[in-house]
């Protein structure tokens, strides 16, 4: 016995919108598994746009978890933060102010070559020789640190510098 032909196109219409429905589900579930999609912002932080966290005065004693592969700008600025090496990631990272910090080693800072601006004062940094891998910098700011000797063509290699800050 044959079926008439308005329940087959019934039929049909029901049957595409359900695979419809699969394949949306299917997509969803496949985006929520890569990070850069998906990123949250840090909690405490403000993320403004998709390249820009901000996580200033919050108190931090290290970065925190979660900060997006594609940040552009990230402000730490006024925390309690010792180890930056969870920041080598950041890869894609311009802008960063780690000033009022308890840093002491920027080593992790070498593989950060898009950074164009880099505020490190006040921190209790005392050697800055990894810093000539950030051929990119324009801005560098290292005021108010430990460091008691820049040797004879320490910065030849970031050849965009503009400005550098070295007081006190």
């Amino acid at each position: 016995m044959t079926r008439p032909m308005h329940q087959d196109a019934a039929a049909a219409a029901v049957l595409r919108r359900t695979i419809m429905v699969l394949l949306l589900s299917l997509l969803m579930f496949s985006l929520s598994s890569f990070p850069s999609v998906t990123a949250e912002c840090p909690d405490g932080c403000t993320c403004k746009q998709e390249d820009g966290v901000y996580c200033h005065k919050l108190e931090l004693k290290r970065i925190p978890d979660r900060i997006p592969p594609v940040t552009e700008l990230l402000d730490l600025s006024y925390n309690e933060i010792r180890d930056i090496e969870s920041l080598t990631h950041l890869t894609e990272i311009q802008f960063l102010d780690l000033s009022y910090n308890e840093i002491r080693d920027i080593e992790s800072l070498a593989n950060l070559t898009e950074l164009q601006f880099l505020d490190l004062n006040h921190n209790e940094i005392r050697d800055i020789e990894s810093l000539a891998h950030l051929i990119e910098l324009e801005t560098l700011m290292l005021s108010n640190n430990n460091i008691s000797e820049v040797k004879n063509g320490e910065f030849a290699n970031i050849s965009k510098l503009q400005t550098l800050y070295l007081l006190g």
